[in-house]
């Protein structure tokens, strides 16, 4: 799976990256947390 690369140069602050970082962790965790809960389902 490859990201698209933020292209404007407000991305490089380390403050949009941090953002972009948590919003990045939070997706996995949640889709994560959303395939251990079907795999318990459907046990």
């Amino acid at each position: 799976m490859t990201w698209p690369k933020p292209t404007s140069t407000e991305a490089e602050t380390p403050v949009v990256q941090k953002r972009f970082r948590l919003t990045y962790i939070a997706a996995v965790v949640s889709f994560m947390a959303a395939t251990l809960v079907a795999y318990t389902m459907f046990l």
